[in-house]
């Protein structure tokens, strides 16, 4: 079971950092009048849903099971 933990907290981690860097250069991106994504999501939403998995990734790094 801490395996699975410690798993889930990697793929969280990873996960979440990507899509703050895909957020940024999306960002960019827009400034010069494209798009990565197609327009789906804006660079704040896309944040909003990488910082999200952050935070559950910081709970998955402190928990202990017992």
């Amino acid at each position: 079971m801490d395996k699975l933990f410690h798993y889930a907290y990697r793929v969280l981690f990873v996960l979440a950092c990507v899509g703050a860097a895909i957020a940024v250069l999306e960002g960019v991106a827009e400034l010069a009048g494209r798009s990565l994504v197609g327009g789906s999501y804006s660079p704040g939403r896309m944040l909003d849903f990488s910082a999200a998995a952050m935070i559950f990734a910081i709970g998955f790094r402190l928990f202990r099971p017992r």
